[in-house]
């Protein structure tokens, strides 16, 4: 019988190694996991809010740089579409004087998977233009749609939401 402990010890050790070897593994990995995670809801927040406050920070004199700021992190479709009403736009808001400077009011991730994510920006932003004695203060949310496009994110959609 006293042959059989130091065996069965043996045998008890390297098991208990192991399993501690597995979990650690596993905590690894979820620790990975959870950084790619936090990284990614930081990365798809930040450039869609960046976005929308472009988009709500205009002045007619620097219009063409603004506008090519932020066609650069566009994609896909919403790219086209961008660039196809880039012109008109430009028209109407040097025709009618728009000026406008945005506020980020608060911006949340409403979802993220492994290669696509959408963020929620709220943002008010004080207009003025020719006709307007003073300027006016608006509320607006966008929904962003964001495409992981290697190891960051570009912009797939954008949409105003009530």
């Amino acid at each position: 019988m006293r042959s059989l402990l130091p065996l069965v010890a043996t045998a008890l050790l390297g098991m208990l190694t192991a399993l501690l070897v597995v979990g650690g593994v596993v905590e690894v990995r979820d620790a990975r996991q959870r950084t790619r995670l936090e990284s990614d809801r930081q990365a798809t927040v930040a450039l869609a809010s960046k976005e929308v406050l472009g988009l709500t920070s205009l002045r007619p004199q620097a219009l063409d740089a603004q506008l090519a700021a932020l066609e650069r992190p566009l994609t896909g479709s919403f790219a086209r579409q961008f660039h196809g009403m880039a012109d008109s736009f430009t028209e109407v808001v040097r025709k009618y004087g728009v000026a406008s400077t945005g506020h980020v009011v608060g911006a949340g991730l409403t979802s993220l998977h492994d290669d696509t994510a959408e963020v929620l920006v709220a943002v008010t932003a004080r207009v003025s233009g020719k006709g307007h004695h003073k300027p006016v203060e608006r509320s607006y949310r966008f929904r962003v749609s964001l495409a992981r496009a290697g190891s960051t994110w570009d912009v797939s959609g954008m949409d105003l939401v009530a």
